[in-house]
Parts: C-alpha cells; structure tokens; sequence
C-alpha cells in the first residue's frame, strides 16, 4: 500500500496524485491488455480540515492512456478525455 503524504490542496498535492499513477502504471498497463480500455481516469477528491478551523473540499483529476501504442484507440481516448473534462465543474485545464 502507498501512503501519500501532502497538505491538502497544497503544491505537493499534483505530485503525489502522478507519483502514485506512476507506481501502478505497468500493473494497470497489465491489468486493461486486450481488454479494449483505452485509458483510465482517476478522480481524487478530499474533505479537508484547514488551520482556520473551515472544511474544504479539494479535488483533482488525471487521466492515464492505455493505447499509446494504437493511435486510433489513442484518439479516441483523447477525444473522450477532451468531452470528459469539459464536463467537470471548477476545471483548471492545464497543458501537459
């Protein structure tokens, strides 16, 4: 089990959400193999207790392709990546 350790919401948030992806990515690579998934979207949301004594809410979502290697399998993730996004409240779209 990986244990990821940041402040809530905080700048090291986005690091560990990829750091984790990344420890699994050839076990999901192995896992979706000729099972026609074209990628996976993870969504990680938190309840948060800050030091003003507030609750919050802090969300993040990132996406993992599984048909780098097929292009058409990886358009077609990419197109629902992009329709997917667009639906999600409070985006911050970012450049990869």
């Amino acid at each position: 089990m990986t244990t990821l350790y940041f402040v809530c919401g905080g700048p090291g948030y986005a690091q560990a959400l990829r750091e984790h992806i990344k420890t699994y990515r050839d076990k999901i690579q192995k896992w979706v193999r000729g099972k026609g998934v074209r990628g996976v979207v993870f969504h990680d949301q938190q309840v948060c207790f800050e030091p003003t004594g507030e609750w919050s809410l802090a969300g993040m979502t990132m996406i993992l392709s599984t048909a780098q290697v097929n292009q058409r399998r990886n358009r077609e993730f990419q197109m629902f990546e992009e329709h997917h996004l667009k639906g999600l409240p409070n985006r911050q779209l970012k450049n990869r």
